[in-house]
C-alpha cells in the first residue's frame, strides 16, 4: 500500500478530489477525512497503487506529505 495526505479548503474540494481519484485514476484503497484546527480538511489515503506526482498536480487540494 502507498499512503499520501492531502489538505483541502472545504469539503467540496475533498468531494471533487475523491471523485476524480476513483473515476479517472482508478483509485482503490481506503480514504479518511478529518477537520484540522485551522478550519481546513485533511484526507489520509492508503492506495493499492502508486500515483505519479503529475497526477497530484491535477487534483484539487494540496499534497502535504513527503513523497514516498
Amino acid at each position: 500500500m502507498y499512503s499520501f495526505i492531502m489538505e483541502f479548503e472545504d469539503r467540496e474540494q475533498y468531494a471533487e478530489c475523491t471523485e476524480l481519484l476513483r473515476k479517472r485514476y482508478s483509485f482503490t484503497g481506503e480514504i479518511s477525512l478529518r477537520p484540522t484546527d485551522d478550519g481546513k480538511w485533511r484526507m489520509i489515503a492508503h492506495a493499492e497503487k502508486r500515483f505519479r506526482s503529475s497526477t497530484f498536480e491535477k487534483l484539487p487540494g494540496k499534497r502535504v506529505d513527503d513523497e514516498q
